[in-house]
């Protein structure tokens, strides 16, 4: 082939200081990877202002929305320096809200900014994915997609809780957990440095977002690591990479883990509720089941689609008989890698075996591991190829499926609760409304329970869904009055309550509802037979124990004046609004504005 005929179908790019042909069918599957994505980004965007016209926003990812919110609101209000200084201290994850940070210079905080966060992360697992089949499984590019595109149909990807279109670091974790992993087994497999670099970079990144990474990577890459030393490799050049990529990862994510030890410490080894359950092998070994309904039916499908014609490629026909097709699959065979199988089981194994509790969404790192081995559980050491129409086949399957899944997302995120917005609106109306009428120019507010409508739920509906809302550091100033959230009584885990001062049950109850009395100036009160469902149905937020307790003497000192209807946020949960009879101004000029 002449060097003009070549330029034409390749192009240069410089890598590590060297230049490469790279074919111009590679950049164009990367393209469609990268769009991809961001179309599914923008269509988690959608789902999520479906769900959030009627439904309240989630426990979880409220945290992180709400951080998100506070280091952009201060990167365009008192500069980047001191956004991204607030970014790295005092929790458990650093790297979005780092991300954050900068774009707050640019953007607007809203609940989508976390959305586009994992939309990018979707992007680089899907590209470094495509990589491996190309590289290491040597898939030509058509196939490579065709076995990469999959991953987008994941029905973890389209939860209205814990998906593409929610914010929690469960997903996050998951997806470069799993771009970690796929680094390692490329740079193992070749006699490159710039994969051990990749590596090193990504493990940094995973552990920036999720201070449980360096566990997952522990339990899952410590093996392979130590199996590849025995058995595969044992050469300088393995080693220093190695050695490389262990550099980058301590030296870009150590920092984090000094500095937020004491935090690191509380959150997952004292209140930790989940990771200090030390359930029965028998209950915990539901993580697996909860990997399996991850993945869902739709990429199922597409997985025995693929592997049907792969069945049907390693057939007799021609130009391969029946003897050398078996010849071909059983030296296919005994080069068959079981190491992305064990990253696969690793995490939901860990899991199981600690007696984690039933969060669905912890095991969520077993899901692209599981994946990437069923999609090629015996390798093509002569490569795979896909002709016209295969992948003609295999796009319809993947179309059908693309909007199968899509049609199970938007249902799903339809939610369960769709009063839910409306309540939260209407109790924010009731207090500015109520202050407005008592020529209030601020006011603390909480409530004495925690289930789905709560203190945290009800700042995030103030900030996220009311227009002309700002927020500062402690409070949130709406329609010309400033409120101040106050998180006293919400107290979800056992090592909240036993904080609470007091030194018996009743004691801690008897001082709550004094100090609500002297700080409060309204109160979000389950009605009396929301707060025998919340003991008898919800203890395992542990201020709900004592929810009728708390009713009662919040209530019999004859402070709390009823300003509210019985407000019906969900079937289960019904609550009313009070107002402090007591001095407003000689409450706020005492109490300490938190």
């Amino acid at each position: 082939m002449s060097s003009k005929s070549l330029m034409s179908e390749t192009s240069n790019v410089s890598l590590t200081g060297r230049w490469i042909a790279v074919p111009r069918e590679s950049f164009a599957c990367l393209g469609i990877i990268l769009i991809g994505c961001l179309v599914l980004g923008w269509l988690a965007t959608r789902l999520n202002n479906h769900f959030y016209d009627a439904n309240q926003p989630f426990y979880d990812s409220i945290s992180y929305n709400s951080r998100t919110h506070h280091v952009m609101t201060l990167c365009r209000e008192q500069g980047l320096s001191a956004a991204l200084s607030a970014a790295c201290i005092g929790d458990t994850v650093c790297l979005p809200f780092l991300i954050a940070a900068v774009a707050g210079v640019f953007f607007e905080p809203s609940r989508h900014v976390g959305i586009w966060i994992q939309s990018v992360e979707l992007a680089v697992f899907c590209m470094t994915a495509w990589i491996y089949f190309s590289k290491v499984q040597k898939l030509s590019a058509r196939a490579s997609l065709a076995v990469t595109a999959p991953f987008l149909l994941l029905r973890c990807l389209y939860m209205n809780n814990g998906g593409l279109s929610d914010y929690r670091m469960d997903l996050s974790l998951a997806i470069l957990f799993g771009t970690t992993c796929l680094w390692y087994l490329i740079a193992s497999r070749g006699n490159e440095q710039w994969p051990y670099w990749l590596l090193g970079i990504s493990c940094a990144a995973t552990c920036l977002f999720r201070g449980t990474a360096p566990v997952y990577f522990v339990f899952a890459m410590g093996p392979v690591v130590l199996w590849d030393l025995a058995f595969l490799r044992r050469d300088r050049f393995y080693l220093r990479g190695l050695s490389t990529a262990f550099g980058l990862t301590v030296l870009l994510s150590a920092w984090f883990f000094i500095v937020n030890f004491s935090t690191l410490y509380y959150y997952y080894f004292v209140w930790n509720t989940d990771a200090n359950a030390h359930l029965p092998l028998a209950e915990s070994v539901r993580h697996f089941r909860f990997v399996y309904e991850h993945i869902g039916g739709a990429a199922i499908l597409y997985l025995i689609a693929f592997q049907v014609l792969v069945v049907i490629s390693r057939c007799p026909n021609a130009n391969n008989t029946t003897s050398k097709a078996w010849a071909n699959f059983c030296d296919d065979l005994r080069g068959i890698d079981l190491r992305p199988l064990w990253i696969g089981i690793a995490p939901a194994l860990f899991l199981t075996l600690r007696g984690a509790g039933l969060n669905p969404f912890v095991c969520m790192p077993s899901v692209l591991g599981l994946y990437l081995f069923a999609l090629i559980p015996v390798p093509f050491k002569r490569g795979l190829s896909l002709n016209v129409w295969s992948s003609c086949i295999l796009f319809c399957v993947f179309a059908l499926c693309s909007v199968n899944i899509f049609q199970q997302g938007w249902k799903n995120h339809d939610g369960d609760s769709p009063n839910s917005m409306a309540a939260h609106q209407q109790t924010l109306d009731i207090i500015v409304n109520d202050m407005k009428l008592n020529k209030f120019s601020q006011a603390r507010f909480a409530t004495t329970h925690s289930y789905f409508l709560n203190t945290q739920s009800l700042e995030s509906v103030a900030i996220f869904d009311r227009a002309g809302t700002r927020r500062s550091s402690d409070a949130i100033q709406l329609e010309n009055t400033l409120l101040r959230p106050d998180f006293m009584m919400s107290l979800s885990a056992e090592a909240d309550w036993a904080r609470t001062p007091g030194g018996t049950d009743d004691d801690k109850v008897a001082q709550l509802a004094a100090k609500a009395s002297e700080v409060l100036d309204y109160l979000v009160l389950p009605t009396q037979e929301c707060s025998i469902l919340l003991r008898d149905r919800v203890a395992h937020n542990v201020v709900n124990r004592f929810a009728v307790q708390l009713r009662e003497q919040l209530l019999s000192k004859g402070n709390w004046e009823l300003i509210s209807p019985e407000i019906c946020n969900r079937a289960d949960e019904t609550v009313q609004i009070f107002r402090n009879r007591g001095n407003y101004l000689a409450r706020h000029s005492t109490a300490t504005i938190r």
